[in-house]
């Protein structure tokens, strides 16, 4: 079933609404009842709204940074350099630490 509800806090209509219906742990549902009752939200739904901005904000946020992943290995595996063997590696880690002790000096 389609509403549409006005927001108290704007005066302004939210759009489309759909009511659900849920299950929740007793122990969620007490944490939302608690929440209304001590007037830090205005209902039960506006509890769960608050939730769900959250989790897609999150979601949001974990997908930039799995983009951002495979942005860095797409780059690693299109990189044109040699690959180097663990041995060449640790001896140019070597030469490096020995440049920087050298220059500190």
């Amino acid at each position: 079933m389609l509403l549409y509800r006005l927001n108290s806090e704007t005066g302004l209509f939210m759009g489309a609404i759909e009511k659900l219906s849920i299950t929740l742990p007793k122990e969620m549902a007490s944490e939302i009842r608690a929440r209304v009752e001590g007037g830090r939200y205005a209902s039960t739904s506006e509890v769960l709204r608050e939730a769900m901005r959250l989790w897609l904000r999150r979601e949001a946020e974990a997908e930039e940074r799995i983009a951002a992943i495979r942005g860095q290995v797409k780059r690693s595996l299109e990189d044109p350099r040699p690959n180097l063997t663990g041995e060449e590696m640790r001896e140019r880690l070597a030469r490096l630490y020995a440049g920087s002790q050298a220059r500190e000096e």
